[in-house]
């Protein structure tokens, strides 16, 4: 995939300059979303799977010595139920501040302009997704299933913390089937990149970019001709600018004459 798409919108064309669309887009910084400030309240959640007490006395066969005790007395003792919930409540806390930032796979998606673009009022940026470690998000019937005990055996030293990594990762990019037309695909911020964070709190992170990555810009079919010029004359000049046409039943995007 060549490119992935970035929905924003424009509401007061009166005000350019305090629309954080805008304010990003001029400053080369994104929004990166922890799952609490998803609009979807399934999207990233995940079911956690409590082991069987014979998936439990399984385990603690093959422990030894001291871990095979503290095994038993946290996983088998009176306390495991109450320790499965708090061990379950720990996990959340750790994803909830993971952050991502969410890009679509196509710059015609009429749903999307109305849905994220106000109504076609705002812009598209397209990205070059060569230069981007994006994955695609994973529609499904139901939300992820994570089995608990992984990730006790990864404590253990029973499996290898990549592939119950890679498990987790998987977990969080699921979302239900009615949201599949977003065509989503999802950038998790490393622990490499937070030097670029500019600003955070509990919800979103403000990160700054490498300007190259922004290959164009696609205006909205009912933009205000205020907000073609103002970011017209602001971009850089390497951004091409491009426009959103209302066509018989379909968007059709066209390069500035």
């Amino acid at each position: 995939m060549k490119s992935l798409y970035k929905y924003c919108p424009v509401y007061d064309f009166d005000k350019l300059n305090e629309e954080y669309a805008i304010i990003n887009v001029l400053s080369n910084q994104v929004t990166f979303s922890t799952r609490s400030n998803f609009n979807d309240l399934f999207d990233s959640k995940v079911d956690f799977k409590i082991p069987t007490r014979i998936e439990l006395k399984r385990m603690h066969s093959i422990l030894k010595g001291k871990s095979k005790r503290d095994f038993k007395e946290v996983f088998l003792g009176e306390t495991g139920k109450n320790n499965f919930i708090d061990l379950k409540q720990r996990i959340n806390e750790v994803f909830d501040k993971y952050l991502f930032f969410c890009l679509a796979d196509k710059a015609d998606n009429n749903l999307m302009w109305s849905h994220y673009a106000n109504s076609h009022k705002g812009f598209c940026l397209e990205w070059d997704a060569s230069k981007m470690n994006a994955e695609p998000v994973i529609y499904q019937d139901k939300i992820a299933q994570v089995e608990l005990l992984d990730t006790i055996k990864m404590q253990f030293g029973l499996l290898d913390d990549g592939q119950v990594g890679q498990n987790i990762w998987g977990a969080l990019k699921v979302k239900l089937n009615e949201w599949k037309y977003e065509g989503e695909y999802r950038v998790k911020l490393g622990n490499d990149q937070k030097q670029l964070i500019q600003m955070q709190n509990e919800k979103f992170a403000l990160v700054l970019y490498e300007p190259s990555l922004i290959k164009s810009i696609i205006f909205g079919c009912r933009m205000d001709k205020r907000v073609i010029d103002y970011l017209d004359e602001n971009l850089p000049t390497h951004i091409t600018r491009k426009y959103a046409k209302e066509r018989s039943s379909t968007i059709e995007i066209v390069v500035k004459n």
